[in-house]
């Protein structure tokens, strides 16, 4: 059976809120990338990982990835509700200081216009 990745979109004083449900791994994090580096391009967002039940290695270098790409453009990725392995893997392999997180949804939205004034 395919791996999936879903996701939807919601808005929350104007910031896009990206709710993503399923794995990030190495099959599936192309599609992530490709869909916010699309929108930071744009624009700063919040990428809801509440969701997210396993987040590999192969999916922690992605979200690195999409974080500093939208740092180069200006914008910010806020990673919503990241789970504690999560941030336990992106510190051991020393990419926590890459990355932003939140624990709610007011901090975000505060965080994004902190980084991107």
């Amino acid at each position: 059976m395919p791996q999936l990745l879903r996701y939807s979109v919601d808005i929350h004083t104007l910031i896009k809120v990206i709710n993503v449900v399923g794995d990030i791994n190495v099959v599936t994090s192309a599609k992530l990338v490709n869909i916010v580096n699309l929108l930071t391009s744009q624009e700063s967002i919040i990428l809801n990982l509440e969701s997210v039940q396993l987040v590999t290695v192969a999916g922690l270098e992605s979200l690195t990835d999409i974080s500093m790409n939208a740092k180069e453009a200006g914008k910010r990725v806020i990673l919503l509700k990241a789970s504690d392995d999560l941030k336990n893997l992106a510190e051991a392999l020393d990419y926590y200081k890459l990355l932003i997180f939140s624990d709610n949804l007011d901090e975000a939205v505060t965080k994004i216009k902190f980084f991107t004034v």
